[in-house]
């Protein structure tokens, strides 16, 4: 019996979910459109080009409403089984509550897993995609995804300080560069160039000067200086993406730091930052975000099953409503204690997982007062 009630409640569940998210993605493309029209008009854009945004925008939309899905899943099926008194049967016959949810929590469970990898694997790529579609091809920028990076300061390998005026990502060259080295607590060496460009697996440096400072105690403050045309920076180990990893994330990016990166990127980030002594704390909210986030279908199932579990809330409409109410309660936490932790107030950890503590005691809470 309970292999049957299993898979009649799974495939109830993922039904509505999946039924959820598709209606979801259809407003959300409708609003954007309406939105956003009058730039494609405007820009000429062509409807292909229009479509293939919109196809690398879903997986985003995707991660961002399953949790919204999860939770109309949950109450539809567990508010329709009370309302035809199928709840009240299994009651009769010994079978908890507790017994009820768990497919539905292995369903919130198995999707969380799915959405984590989803959105690691799928969603950044896509969002990468879709920005250069939208500034690159339909605003016709063609400089999008190119712009210099100014005033780059960063710790590297080997006791080095990189100093860059600019640095540009598509060609990899830096301009008017200064490489400090130190060595045993003291300033070793000096490079100054105008130019360092990464030529295959090599940095090369042009019109310089190399400053070497002696460490003989006989001979302090004495330095060899070599000017040069070319030089080959052998001994530098750090490749173009530190550079680029380290400043801050491109136009169109900001307000999706989690969503834009995959977990690797970001934390490569945060450590480039680091490095060059550039603030990370927003960078750390939205990387505790990436695992958060994702447990957000299975935590919301424990608020669903004992809320629509009442016979009174089983109605299509009252379990809407509920679910809407929740919904939007939840989003707006997480926005809250997201906009504190990336303004320093609250640390990143319990920007990013608070919310999701307070509905996993609320709901723990619930099951237990509901009737078992």
């Amino acid at each position: 019996m309970f292999k049957v009630l299993d898979r009649y409640m799974l495939k109830s569940f993922f039904r509505a979910a999946l039924i959820s998210i598709l209606v979801f993605l259809l407003i959300y493309l409708i609003i954007d459109v309406i939105e956003n029209l009058d730039d494609y008009i405007d820009n000429n854009a062509a409807f292909k080009t229009v479509v293939q945004y919109y196809i690398y925008y879903f997986p985003f939309i995707i991660i961002q409403v399953t949790p919204v899905a999860v939770l109309l899943g949950s109450m539809f099926t567990v508010g329709l089984m009370a309302r035809r008194n199928e709840l009240l049967a299994l009651s009769s016959s010994g079978v908890s509550l507790y017994r009820i949810a768990r497919p539905l929590l292995f369903g919130g469970l198995m999707i969380s897993v799915a959405m984590f990898f989803f959105s690691d694997r799928v969603v950044p790529e896509a969002s990468k995609r879709k920005l250069e579609i939208r500034y690159g091809e339909i605003e016709k920028n063609p400089d999008y995804g190119k712009e210099n990076i100014h005033g780059l300061l960063y710790l590297g390998e080997k006791g080095r300080i990189f100093k860059l005026h600019s640095y540009n990502p598509s060609t990899n060259t830096a301009t008017r560069v200064e490489i400090f080295t130190i060595s045993d607590n003291r300033l070793s060496s000096k490079l100054d160039c105008e130019t360092m460009q990464w030529e295959d697996t090599i940095w090369v440096a042009t019109d310089g000067v190399l400053r070497t400072f002696l460490s003989d105690s006989s001979q302090v403050g004495s330095e060899s200086v070599s000017e040069f045309d070319t030089l080959y920076l052998t001994d530098i180990s750090e490749k173009p993406e530190r550079f680029e990893h380290s400043e801050v994330i491109r136009k169109g990016s900001n307000q999706n730091l989690g969503f834009d990166m995959s977990i690797e990127e970001l934390a490569k980030t945060i450590d480039y930052r680091r490095k060059a002594a550039i603030e990370t704390t927003r960078e750390e909210v939205f990387y505790h975000i990436k695992f958060s986030l994702r447990l957000a279908s299975f935590i919301i199932v424990l608020l669903a099953v004992p809320l629509a579990s009442d016979k009174r809330r089983g109605s299509v409409a009252i379990g809407f409503a509920f679910s809407a109410g929740i919904a939007f309660f939840y989003i707006l936490l997480f926005k809250v204690g997201q906009k504190l932790g990336t303004e320093g107030t609250i640390p990143p950890a319990i920007a990013a997982w608070g919310v999701n503590g307070i509905f996993f005691i609320v709901g723990l809470f619930l099951m237990w007062r509901a009737r078992k």
